[in-house]
């Protein structure tokens, strides 16, 4: 992989979007597409995987991309033991490899002609290689007469250096070459901040361990933004809740946990050792609810099956985070209707909850994923996923 290949493939990585790619890299998209295409052709690799207007690294792209990274930061610390100290790296501090590796046969051999037929390449495109790779480095490679080639001092302190760069970059080859059949890609789940933070740590050190070379990545998304998230490919799938709407058709979904609803107070609230309360109960209190921004479908939710009870939601009132929802319930300002377990996992543990014996007040937790152009690694991932118990 020479300089050029190896700095459009990193911007690709980075971006996993060729327009952004190529801006970052002063190609054209076309341009750009040409290099990958040119490096899957010499590496024997498929690197990336596009589904519709989206793409995503295959496993062996995955761990091409850190591991080059990493390469390319070795070898930059060797350019900046000669560097002056205010000199930023320039774009010659990336490694190509190609030449690298004309050198290292080329200092092996000390003889021009006999490096080249080793390399299957002419005396003359050897010398090219050579002098552009000397145009990086601060220093000559090689002290030349017309009866002899040697080693310049410098040329004899980088080959012990470039060396090990090298051998790391083969052996990277051959690693990444055997992720080659694997389930290709990275895969992007959103999560809400509920149960599902339980699940999630355990699941993708599973998952790095029977799928190597594969990559899961987690965001964070509101309810009110999951579903969009996932039609949208922003996430390739995701934890969320499911109230009584209907998930859009183009989703599948599966039921992880049902669960009740329960009203959250002050511990100081009249209703705090109450075993139970009814929903109608709640007729003119003051009621705490989190922004339709943030709870989404689960305000619209609240908003109906109130109304069914006499109860008008819409007077509650409504804060844009859990940290002043929580601060709001703990200071006694009014009572909320929500899921246990999400309120003690954003601070609310001190609050008091008492169950509704309301059995419309069931909500679903669930992972849904588009029934279309999914990821082909999704269903190892279902696997792990746990059944769906009986509501309680």
């Amino acid at each position: 992989m020479d300089r050029r290949q190896l700095r459009c493939f990193l911007a690709v990585g980075k971006h996993l979007q060729l327009t952004k790619a190529a801006q970052a890299v002063g190609l054209t998209q076309p341009g750009i597409s040409y290099q990958l295409a040119s490096i899957e052709a010499q590496l024997g690799i498929r690197l990336l995987v596009r589904v519709g207007k989206r793409m995503h690294l295959t496993p062996a792209g995955i761990l091409l991309n850190r591991e080059l990274r990493n390469l390319c930061l070795t070898y930059d610390a060797i350019l900046a033991e000669h560097r002056e100290p205010l000199e930023p790296p320039a774009d010659t501090a990336l490694p190509d490899f190609r030449r690298l590796r004309s050198f290292l046969v080329a200092a092996k051999w000390c003889h021009f002609t006999k490096a080249a037929q080793e390399l299957c390449l002419t005396a003359s495109a050897l010398s090219y290689q050579l002098s552009e790779l000397e145009q990086a480095l601060p220093f000559p490679l090689f002290r030349r007469s017309s009866r002899q080639v040697e080693l310049s001092d410098f040329g004899e302190h980088f080959r012990k250096l470039a060396e090990p760069i090298y051998r790391d970059y083969e052996e990277l080859l051959q690693r990444a070459r055997s992720l080659e059949g694997q389930e290709q890609g990275l895969i992007t789940l959103g999560f809400l901040g509920g149960k599902e933070v339980d699940l999630l740590p355990g699941i993708i050190r599973t998952f790095a361990r029977t799928h190597p070379g594969l990559e899961i990545r987690t965001r964070y998304l509101p309810p009110s933004a999951m579903f969009d998230a996932i039609m949208k490919g922003e996430v390739d799938a995701g934890f969320t809740i499911i109230f009584d709407q209907e998930c859009p058709p183009c989703l599948q979904v599966r039921v992880l946990k049902r669960d009740r609803m329960t009203v959250v107070m002050a511990p100081e609230h009249p209703w705090a050792r109450r075993p139970y309360l009814k929903l109608h109960e709640l007729r003119g209190q003051p009621l705490i609810s989190l922004a339709s921004a943030l709870g989404g479908p689960g305000v619209e939710w609240h908003t109906k099956v109130c109304a069914r009870h006499g109860i008008d939601f819409n007077q509650a009132e409504f804060f844009p985070d859990f940290q002043s929802y929580i601060m709001s319930l703990e200071m006694g300002r009014g009572v909320a209707i929500m899921n246990r377990e999400a309120v003690e996992r954003h601070g609310g543990s001190k609050l008091c909850f008492v169950p509704l014996d309301e059995p419309e007040l069931v909500f679903t937790c669930a992972f849904a994923w588009p029934k279309e152009g999914a990821k082909p690694m999704l269903p190892a991932l279902l696997e792990m996923l746990p059944e769906a118990p009986t509501a309680t």
